[in-house]
């Protein structure tokens, strides 16, 4: 469920994480995954603008 006073940061709270830890790891997994590929997307979008190349370039 979302929390109650950070969900609007995308923050979520476990209420029984003995009896749903795979679910919540697999949700976790694929939160950081969708994290990763903003940022990588953010970045590439970023170098286009400035000209770069890559990420590392800036």
């Amino acid at each position: 469920m979302p929390h109650p006073v950070h969900g609007g940061y995308h923050w979520v709270c476990v209420l029984n994480p003995d009896r749903i830890w795979t679910a919540v790891k697999g949700l976790l997994d694929d939160a950081h995954a969708y994290a990763v590929r903003r940022h990588e997307n953010r970045m590439r979008r970023r170098c286009a603008d400035d000209g770069l190349t890559t990420g590392a370039d800036l």
